[in-house]
């Protein structure tokens, strides 16, 4: 029968290995050293996400300085207004000219795209690195996600598929009970009703049903200890999907945000931008009678602005046309409000992650056996660290 025949030993995976997933299963809670290990990656995680947190909150500050200066810019007396639009008109002219005259040449870059590399040059460097970086590790994640849906799937199906068998197996020992005492009445009746010796049939039926037994029993505990491996094997292909998981999320949403920031797609894309940025500003700094006249005109408009105690004038000299057309600056103010939403959501979602898993910790340390005072002395340099929390 196909259930006597010697199965392929499936491969293990080492459950030391399990302590370091961000899973903790019920079984497990009752384990002190799991649940110290698990409360160690849980703190490491709340220092990883607040530090991400961090940088985006500086970045929301500096985004809502920036909207915070337009309503200072829409509140300015008339007169105010007419110097700023004088000397920012005298830069959107400039400009005008110098991209005709770029016009001409073979880069390949528009004004608008210019713009954004523009100001935010010093960053752009280090971006395309952070999106390089995050692009592999978002690519490489999403393969081992699905690689770990297939794992998991394989063993639940191979565990199914092993107690299907065991099923078979219980049916074919109770089959062979029968068949086994059938037997039995059968030599019984010939031997002692027509007297004829069966002792050679005797031994053979019982050698038979004895080894038919046997390898049931061995297929069937055999069967049991594979059906423990996989049901451990999928159980730890799913803790690890949960760990990368979290991972994933927050690389996505670094990826989506700098796209959206720099208004590209990629990585390469952005790269390729900033190369044609570089080609376009070595061209227009080839316009020297230009910068004297331009240098001027932006540094009367920094001057001014700095005045009405704008956070940062410079940035408003890449952004002249902003402050003479209105609808202009109705769009700047539009990216603006979108990008600090933007940034908004990222702070929310590293915030509600911190207290969830925060609250978890403080469960876990209710248990005085697991709370050992190493374990409350890093906990407690959290809450040292401000963290938020809400």
């Amino acid at each position: 029968m196909f259930f006597f025949r010697r199965k392929k030993k499936q491969p293990t995976i080492d459950l030391d290995e399990e302590i370091d997933s961000l899973y903790l299963s019920p079984e497990d809670r009752n384990d002190p050293h799991k649940v110290q290990h698990y409360v160690f990656q849980r703190c490491e995680q709340i220092l990883e996400a607040n530090k991400e947190m961090e940088q985006e909150l500086s970045e929301y500050r500096l985004v809502t300085q920036y909207i915070n200066d337009i309503s200072v810019l829409d509140e300015l007396p008339k007169s105010d207004k007419k110097a700023i639009a004088h000397l920012a008109d005298g830069i959107v002219s400039l400009e005008k000219s110098r991209a005709d005259m770029v016009r001409k040449s073979k880069v390949n870059i528009d004004e608008a795209t210019y713009k954004i590399m523009q100001i935010n040059e010093e960053d752009i460097p280090d971006a395309i690195r952070r999106l390089r970086e995050n692009e592999t590790w978002e690519n490489t994640v999403k393969r081992d996600m699905q690689y770990l849906e297939a794992e998991k799937t394989r063993w639940n199906y191979l565990k199914s598929s092993l107690e299907r068998q065991q099923t078979i197996l219980k049916y074919a020992s109770y089959i062979l009970i029968g068949l086994f005492a059938v037997a039995l009445i059968f030599l019984s009746f010939v031997q002692f009703a027509l007297e004829i010796d069966m002792s050679l049939a005797w031994m053979i039926v019982t050698f038979i049903f004895c080894l038919a037994g046997v390898l049931i029993f061995v297929r069937m505990q055999n069967n049991s200890t594979e059906i423990v491996q996989a049901h451990v094997n999928a159980n730890y292909a799913i803790t690890l999907n949960n760990k990368l998981t979290f991972k994933y999320v927050n690389v996505k949403n670094a990826v989506d945000y700098s796209c959206e920031k720099f208004k590209v797609h990629n990585s390469y894309e952005l790269n390729y931008m900033w190369e044609q940025y570089l080609l376009a500003t070595k061209e227009r700094n080839k316009l020297s009678d230009m910068d004297f006249d331009m240098e001027y005109y932006a540094g009367r408009l920094v001057k001014e602005l700095k005045k009405h105690n704008i956070h940062d004038p410079q940035i408003w000299v890449h952004q002249a046309e902003a402050l003479v057309n209105k609808k202009e600056m109705v769009e700047v103010k539009h990216n603006w409000i979108l990008r600090r939403q933007k940034l908004r959501e990222r702070v929310a979602y590293n915030k509600d992650n911190i207290n969830k898993q925060r609250a978890e910790i403080d469960e876990l340390l209710q248990d005085e056996e697991t709370a050992t005072d190493e374990l409350r002395s890093i906990v407690e340099s959290l809450d040292k660290l401000e963290i938020a929390r809400d």
